[in-house]
């Protein structure tokens, strides 16, 4: 259900976005490109209001420590 009554402090919206295919997409694209994630991440905080946004880049085997 959707609150129509809530302030843009009490949204929280994120994104999570698949690199790889994104990655793949731009380069297959006719005319190939390539992501700025700055640039992109400020789009959807300004297009989309996004609080958070996660990027994934890759698998990883969930018994092995994921952060360095």
């Amino acid at each position: 259900m959707i609150n129509r009554n809530m302030t843009n402090e009490e949204n929280h919206n994120q994104t999570f976005a698949d690199g790889q295919n994104l990655k793949v997409s731009t380069m297959n694209a006719k005319s190939s490109w390539i992501v700025d994630l700055e640039r992109f991440r400020v789009f959807l905080a300004e297009k989309y209001k996004v609080k958070e946004a996660y990027y994934f880049i890759g698998a990883f085997d969930p018994k092995k420590p994921r952060f360095i």
